[in-house]
C-alpha cells in the first residue's frame, strides 16, 4: 500500500508534506521550513525528530514532532517481522 511521503526516506519529508498533514488533521499552521534529524540507534525502526519553522503558527501547532518509521534496512525489517514487531 502506498503511503505518500512515508515509503521513502523520512529525513526527506518536506514542509509541503507537513502542511498537508496539518491541514488534514485541523492544525492551523504554515510550515516554511524544518530540520529533520535521526534519533536513536535504529535497530528495528527509524525515529526522526522534526523541528518546525513557521510562517504562521496556530496555538495547536507543535514546535517539534518525533516520527517512528520502519527501518530502511532489509535485515532489520526481516528481524522485526520475525519477532512480530510490525
Amino acid at each position: 500500500m502506498a503511503r505518500p511521503g512515508l515509503d521513502g526516506n523520512p529525513l526527506e519529508l518536506t514542509p509541503a508534506w507537513f502542511n498537508n498533514l496539518f491541514e488534514t488533521i485541523g492544525i492551523d499552521a504554515d510550515v516554511k521550513g524544518l530540520t529533520a534529524k535521526a534519533i536513536g540507534t535504529g535497530q528495528i525502526g527509524e525515529n526522526v525528530r522534526f523541528v518546525f519553522d513557521y510562517s504562521r503558527k496556530g496555538d495547536d501547532a507543535p514546535d517539534t514532532l518525533v516520527g517512528k518509521f520502519p527501518s530502511g534496512s532489509e535485515a532489520s525489517l526481516a528481524t522485526a517481522a520475525m519477532l512480530g514487531h510490525y
